[in-house]
């Protein structure tokens, strides 16, 4: 270490472990860094750099902005009311205002009951009713004129559709109760404190050892050598042992040792280790410590920080994502009858991306994550809301209509979790009636009724509100979080305003709520610190989030990187600084995946062209 002036030099390996130490030369400018201040008769040499360095690192204050790539495929087909043999309720609105899937059949159809009285056609709600800023605030039936369905404010575009907030993980829960699907007749729920579920089955592998398979519904985020407690529902265990080591993972396919480890067969003759057993496991890392290197599995809580209206949402200037526009000209002859009926264009699915930022800055001074830790990541929460009526009817009164889960309730089978009261959110719904009743008929066309439709919405969130979040491993003695399984929403269509036929499991759409902003990194090595003996530190203080192992009497913690400094495997953050707020950006995709598809693995790569000669 040297000192000259002001400018300290400290070796890599004294500042944070596992840096490098490297060969510093010291460049003399011949522009000046550091400025003269007079006051009255005191004068006073600034350095610049020092500074701006020093204003950076105490600068508790953010501004938080991000860009929304939005991936959307309109999945369902519908029509605009119930339907059924004896009766046709088509809402005039929607019933006018589709992506028509089958306008040619509709026509006839028409035709041969009355040309003047509508019946419901089939077709796609539009992408107006998906996207960040709607903008069919100038169509007559719909949005103006006499009979439209909503009231529309421009200034309020950005908000009929999705919520924005930030929010930050301050607490925890391990009682939250999850269910995977095996098939449609047999599901496994336990709790997030119990750990995570299995499946076992034993065979050979390929090698021609005898093996335990455990298969997982999510990442086990095991190494081989590692230590697994298992626990089964009835509390019985393996003639007394519980622990096993991990001897080897996957069972030789594409990612396999992600989710399936296995367990060396010595011979096991208990009653739980048999084909087809479920339980749960806990990671243990050092089997002569399982105390303190046993993980801990919760569910992360979100703490709302800003209002809705705190949000500025706008289009990307000239940026698209990278999937196709499907749009169509609907003709005056191939729609419904209804007066002022025009031609016009219908979008069924866009491409465009969104800016989002915040009116003020977040401070977080004083905040801590749900470890304790000061806090190190924000989250841009977005909920839905479908203010124009198309989703979101409680299957009771006065219960949520928006649903929670996590990814592996997803995929491309139904699963019943979503049938389940436990699925429901805690956000509330809200609703409104549209004001000019319109008239229904009966298959005949006659006995006209007049009627009122509830259009529901769900609420949005206050400030300190709470919701629920990922599915997380904690683990005291590496101190690390891991994301298990990303928490999702499902929001599913009102059957009575656009029906998409009966069924016990409603069709809908999830997304992925929370989308995580890094103000700052955590090393990747963990500091040691003798308490007893100051001689071992290898810094002048230990954080007062580091954990205490009593088995090793020291202290056990991760750094938090300054700003601007990244390590050798590029870990670190490097926002600009400026006016004393941190500026922070990232770039996400907003996925709203239809239920019961692969859409989850939805790529926005383009494959090179093949060259084959040809061309």
């Amino acid at each position: 270490m040297s000192d000259l002036g002001n400018i300290k030099y400290i070796k890599g390996s004294l500042r944070f472990k596992g840096a490098t130490d490297e060969n510093i030369n010291l460049s003399i400018p011949l522009e000046r860094t550091d400025k003269e201040l007079e006051e009255y008769s005191r004068n006073t040499d600034l350095n610049l750099a020092l500074l701006f360095n020093n204003e950076r690192q105490k600068s508790t204050l953010f501004i938080p902005t991000c860009k929304f790539n939005l991936i959307f495929k309109n999945s369902y087909v519908g029509t605009a009311g119930l339907l059924n043999s004896n009766e046709v309720y088509p809402y005039p609105p929607f019933n006018n205002n589709l992506y028509y899937s089958n306008a040619l059949v509709d026509k006839q159809s028409q035709i041969n009951f009355n040309c003047t009285q509508p019946i419901a056609w089939e077709g796609y709600p539009q992408y107006d009713e998906f996207k960040f800023i709607r903008t069919d605030y100038n169509i007559s039936g719909w949005t103006t004129g006499v009979d439209k369905h909503v009231d529309f404010k421009p200034d309020q575009n950005t908000f009929y559709n999705w919520y924005f907030h930030l929010s930050y993980a301050f607490s925890s829960t391990t009682a939250s109760t999850m269910q995977y699907q095996i098939n449609q007749n047999h599901s496994f729920s336990w709790v997030a404190g119990d750990g995570i579920p299995f499946m076992i089955s034993k065979l050979v592998d390929n090698q021609g050892k005898p093996v335990i398979r455990f298969t997982c519904p999510m990442s086990h985020g095991l190494n081989v050598g590692d230590n697994v407690v298992l626990n089964f529902q009835n509390g019985s265990s393996c003639n007394g042992i519980t622990t096993f080591e991990v001897y080897n993972l996957g069972n030789g396919y594409l990612d396999s040792e992600l989710k399936i480890f296995n367990v060396y067969d010595v011979g096991y003759t208990c009653g739980v280790l048999f084909d087809g057993n479920e339980g749960t496991f806990k990671r243990i890392t050092n089997i002569l410590n399982t105390g303190e290197t046993t993980s801990k599995y919760y569910v992360r809580i979100h703490k709302i920080l800003t209002p809705y209206n705190q949000a500025v949402v706008t289009n990307s200037g000239f940026e698209f994502n990278a999937l196709r526009t499907t749009r169509k000209f609907e003709s005056k002859s191939l729609q419904p009858p209804y007066y002022g009926n025009e031609g016009r264009v219908s979008v069924k699915e866009d491409s465009q991306s969104y800016n989002v930022s915040f009116q003020e800055y977040l401070d977080i001074q004083g905040m801590i994550d749900n470890q304790r830790r000061p806090i190190t990541e924000v989250f841009v929460t977005v909920v839905n809301r479908g203010y124009f009526g198309w989703f979101n009817k409680p299957s009771k009164p006065n219960q949520p209509a928006l649903k929670q889960g996590w990814e592996f309730n997803l995929g491309p089978e139904l699963n019943n979790w979503w049938l389940s009261q436990v699925s429901l959110t805690q956000i509330p719904t809200n609703f409104w009636t549209n004001a000019t009743p319109f008239v229904n008929y009966d298959a005949q066309g006659s006995d006209p009724l007049t009627s009122n439709l509830k259009f529901f919405y769900n609420r949005d969130l206050q400030v300190g509100d709470t919701i629920l979040g990922d599915f997380c491993e904690w683990n005291d003695f590496d101190q690390t979080e891991r994301v298990i399984s990303d928490y999702y929403h499902k929001f599913q269509f009102n059957s009575i305003n656009f029906s998409i036929g009966p069924r016990a499991n409603q069709l809908g759409y999830y997304y992925k709520p929370h989308h995580k902003l890094t103000m700052k990194a955590y090393s990747p090595y963990v500091e040691l610190s003798d308490e007893g003996n100051p001689q071992n530190f290898r810094i002048e203080n230990f954080p007062n989030y580091a954990y205490f192992s009593s088995v090793n009497q020291n202290f056990r913690w991760r750094d938090i990187y300054p700003y601007g400094f990244s390590d050798e495997l590029n870990i670190g953050v490097d926002y600009p600084f400026m006016n004393g707020r941190h500026y922070l950006y990232e770039n996400f995709f907003f996925k709203i995946i239809p239920e019961g598809t692969n859409s989850l693995s939805i790529s926005t790569s383009v494959n090179d062209p093949i060259i084959d000669g040809c061309e």
